[in-house]
């Protein structure tokens, strides 16, 4: 069992304030330029993917202008399924060692379209970084574990400042600002009932949902899992579920929902259309209303005081060690 894999998850509130520290204190013209383009797009694979899932959803809320998370290998194969050419697109492309072939190679092949493409990674050297400019460089999130914890988050964390820097959204950046304290005391808090749920409950496979920004957090927890615990799991928009997925669901799965406070309409009535499958109903929110409660079968509340947009990020610390909990206590080797 990887003691890095454990470390890099708790460090994260130190990370977070060393991540705070750098968009505060560096300008990052290049990214703000982004930010304000005529149609920002943000790719990657695997848990960048899903970094830039959230970060397209953030930016689209927050400035109310059309962004776009999409895979690298679906540019590659299929760009012209994707772009229009009477759009004028700007590229961050999202690494954390700057190797992937695909993310690689949706840069160069905007750069051949000559539009501007950004790195935004973890190393200071790469071929990436051969192909396009350092857009940010987040040092302090490298990890030496082969799994993106830290600098998944330390990633969301900075285009979340850096976004709400450009539109100047004060009362955000500073609600920002308190996320390394608040992080403490969630890992504190969650620990022990993560660790109960990994080592006592029996669950053959899981399923994460969220709405919006939560969508590629639910993805990126899912990754998580079947990473570490090598079991199946799937991710969806939170309502999907009971579209045919739901025919799968059974005693043996867990389905965690990352409860959005805007989604409660409609995610409220879904845990109750859950429950005749059987599933174990494991919910992650802000603080838990007496209909949560009463329509959930496990909970943990983050109590962070924030607001929805400032929040995000809360619950992956929480997802990233269950699943390392998990993959210790069914015998799987993190390393």
């Amino acid at each position: 069992m990887s003691d890095d894999t454990f470390t890099e998850i708790q460090s994260q509130p130190e990370v977070w304030e060393r991540i705070l520290e750098l968009c505060e204190k560096q300008p990052h013209e290049q990214i703000r330029d982004w930010i304000n383009s005529d149609y920002p797009v943000l790719t990657g694979c695997g848990s960048s993917f899903y970094l830039c899932l959230s970060a397209a959803a953030v930016l689209t809320q927050l400035t109310r202008r059309r962004a776009l998370g999409i895979s690298a290998s679906e540019i590659c194969t299929s760009p012209n399924a994707v772009f229009s050419d009477k759009e004028n697109y700007s590229l961050l492309a999202v690494s954390r060692n700057g190797k992937s072939a695909e993310t690689v190679g949706a840069a160069r092949l905007f750069k051949d379209r000559s539009a501007k493409v950004l790195a935004f990674s973890t190393v200071t050297s790469s071929p990436l970084l051969e192909v396009c400019a350092p857009g940010m460089l987040l040092t302090a999130a490298a990890e030496r574990s082969r799994y993106m914890t830290r600098s998944f988050t330390a990633g969301l964390l900075a285009l979340q400042y850096l976004i709400a820097s450009s539109i100047q959204r004060h009362e955000l950046l500073k609600e920002l600002r308190k996320l390394p304290e608040i992080c403490r005391r969630v890992i504190e808090n969650c620990d022990s009932l993560v660790k109960s749920i990994a080592e006592e409950k029996q669950f053959d496979d899981y399923v994460g949902l969220g709405q919006g920004p939560f969508y590629g957090l639910a993805a990126e927890s899912m990754l998580k899992i079947k990473e570490m615990v090598k079991a199946p799991a799937e991710a969806y928009p939170s309502l999907e579920v009971m579209h045919g997925p739901n025919y799968l669901l059974s005693k043996k799965t867990l389905v965690t929902l990352l409860h959005a406070d805007s989604a409660g309409t409609y995610e409220l009535p879904l845990l109750e259309r859950m429950k005749p499958t059987g599933a174990c109903r494991f919910v992650i929110c802000e603080k838990a209303s007496s209909k949560i409660r009463e329509k959930s079968d496990l909970l943990f509340e983050i109590n962070s005081g924030l607001s929805e947009s400032a929040r995000l990020i809360l619950a992956m610390p929480v997802m990233q060690l269950f699943a390392f909990y998990r993959a210790r206590a069914t015998g799987n080797p993190l390393e």
